[in-house]
């Protein structure tokens, strides 16, 4: 029948010395590169989720420039809709106050929604570095 060859235990490398410094060698590495690309991802959610509480606390700040220009005023919010402008004065402005507030509330909630999806992220950056760490030490331990 077939046999499978295997050039570690044909050579008799798996329990050499040879063969521990070079497994050790690349688990490091991995290890370092795991933790290189998990600092990275932190930075990008801590910054991330930073502009999303800015979001949150400041909505009219972080609200679209363009969107926040229109409904600055009335003259600004019936620009573009003609038949809007057959409206009294009051009845515009509570309806471009009213849609301006709906905006805020949107922002505020989109921002709420990434703020969670940052928070889900780093607890799973979290979990795979925490299970690094401990498959590092049992490793250590096992190794003399």
């Amino acid at each position: 029948m077939h046999q499978q060859f295997d050039v570690d235990d044909q050579l008799g490398l798996m329990e050499s010395p040879l063969a521990n410094t070079y497994k050790n060698k690349i688990w490091d590495v991995y290890a370092h590169a795991v933790s290189t690309i998990s600092i990275l991802a932190l930075v990008v959610a801590f910054v991330i989720g930073a502009y999303d509480l800015v979001k949150l606390a400041f909505p009219a700040f972080t609200l679209n420039s363009a969107l926040h220009e229109k409904y600055r005023t009335n003259e600004s919010y019936t620009e573009f809709g003609t038949f809007k402008k057959e409206l009294s004065e009051d009845k515009i402005s509570r309806e471009r106050t009213a849609n301006y507030d709906k905006l805020v509330r949107m922002e505020r909630r989109d921002a709420l929604q990434r703020l969670v999806k940052v928070a889900s992220a780093v607890i799973v950056i979290a979990i795979l570095n925490g299970a690094l760490v401990l498959i590092g030490r049992k490793r250590s331990e096992r190794t003399p």
